[in-house]
Formats: structure tokens, sequence, C-alpha cells
């Protein structure tokens, strides 16, 4: 974890040899850290502060649209030192059991919505460190702030 992204309000920790893209418009921004496998982090700031469940919903009907299958399973995490609306669907893609986890929270100034995914192969090195970079996550009060 030597990497750190500091920008639109938000600061994390993330791999050295992760890759970082950045996709900023009007209304939302999402910056998104890659292994060079199939995990990913995914952190996006909604401006317009939707609800968190309604954040999850709509990503939950995203899963439900792609995927034949899913299981789900609903929890609180703390993240970003608040308690979390959280849901972890697994799913399977090209023969792999995969696993995503989502969680949303507003602040003040935007809703967040942060997402990672792996497969169940690369589970036991992956998602610790996807983890790690959940728990770096901090949101100052610049949060929204990007256009």
């Amino acid at each position: 974890m030597d990497q750190h992204f500091t920008g639109l309000g938000l600061r994390f920790r993330y791999p050295v040899d992760w890759e970082l893209t950045e996709q900023i418009g009007e209304t939302e921004a999402n910056i998104t850290v890659s292994s060079s496998g199939t995990a990913f982090w995914s952190v996006t700031v909604l401006r317009e502060r939707p609800e968190p469940f309604d954040v999850l919903r709509a990503a939950l009907l995203a899963f439900e649209d792609e995927y034949d299958e899913l299981d789900i399973r609903e929890s609180e995490v703390e993240l970003a030192s608040r308690r979390v609306a959280s849901v972890e669907v697994e799913f399977v893609c090209l023969e792999l059991l995969n696993t995503a986890c989502l969680h949303a929270f507003q602040t003040d100034r935007a809703t967040i919505l942060v997402l990672h995914q792996f497969n169940d192969d690369d589970s036991d090195e992956y998602e610790p460190i996807l983890e790690q970079i959940s728990q770096s996550l901090f949101c100052d009060d610049d949060i929204g702030a990007f256009t």
C-alpha cells in the first residue's frame, strides 16, 4: 500500500502496482484502482446526494440485469469513520464465482458508493488488499468539489 490518492475530497491508499483511472463529470466522479488480475476497487462521488439505499438498489438492479443468478447478503460496516449500508453480491461470470462488495453513505455534500470486486480464485490474494483500501478511505470537507 505505497500509493496514495488525494483529490475530490477523498484520500485512500492502494498498491503501487495497481492502475488508477479517473472519470470526472458534472455531477459524479469515479476513481478506480485495478490489479493486474481480476480485482478492482472503485469509489464514486455523486454530487446530487441520492439516498444510499437507492444507490445500492440501482447497483443491484444493474447486477440483476447482467447476471442470471445472484446471492445477496446485506450488512453494515464501518467505512470512512461511518456506519454504512453494505451489500455483498456473489455471481457467476465466465464459469468463475465472483464477489462484489458495495457500500454507500452520505456526507453533507455528496453520496459515496464504494465497490470492490474479485473472483473466488483470487480471493486469498486480493480480498485483504481490497479491504485495506476501503479501510484507508477518508472523506474531507471538500468532498464533491470536482468541477
